[in-house]
């Protein structure tokens, strides 16, 4: 829920996995969040991080490598072409 200040104000807030947007419930110990590191133009760490959540549905299919593409290359981290 959002206040009137724009504040998410929900006690829990569950994790969905960002490429199928499945709820991830607590019983899926194949799911990840990985923190991908953001670099200057030198290639240098910055401090701050990419992050995305997958399902285990995705990883036992075998479909996370492309969906950690797909998502990488809309938010404009990978940005050299195919």
């Amino acid at each position: 829920m959002i206040n009137d200040e724009k504040q998410v104000v929900d006690i829990y807030v569950p994790r969905k996995c960002q490429y199928t947007n499945m709820i991830l419930n607590s019983s899926d110990y194949s799911s990840v969040q990985i923190n991908v590191g953001q670099v200057d133009e030198n290639g240098v760490y910055n401090k701050k991080n990419n992050t995305v959540i997958l399902a285990g549905y995705l990883r036992q299919k075998g479909q996370s490598a492309a969906a950690l593409e797909a998502i990488l290359r809309q938010r404009g981290v990978l940005p050299f072409a195919q």
